[in-house]
């Protein structure tokens, strides 16, 4: 079992600080497993970004508001990306 000095601690730092307790991930290099992948859902939140700003003139109606959601749903569901300059 590693032992617990700061080298082997998650390097994540909450908003007011606080540094995770944590051990980090042996297949990452400075964060644990939980903080990995909330840093994941982020990215892939901000590469789905361009691509609701670009839809949003044609979010005039609940139906195209819905499907801009499914096809968001369904893309960050299977861990994919919007496509590159899909209008």
């Amino acid at each position: 079992m590693p032992s617990a000095n700061p080298d082997n601690r998650c390097q994540h730092h909450s908003a007011d600080g606080r540094r995770c307790r944590m051990l980090k991930n042996d297949g990452h290099p400075y964060l644990r497993p939980h903080h990995w992948e909330q840093q994941e859902r982020i990215a892939r939140a901000r590469k789905a970004s361009p691509y609701c700003l670009s839809r949003r003139s044609r979010l005039q109606s609940a139906d195209s508001i819905h499907q801009l959601l499914r096809d968001l749903h369904r893309l960050l569901a299977r861990g994919a990306s919007p496509p590159e300059g899909a209008h």
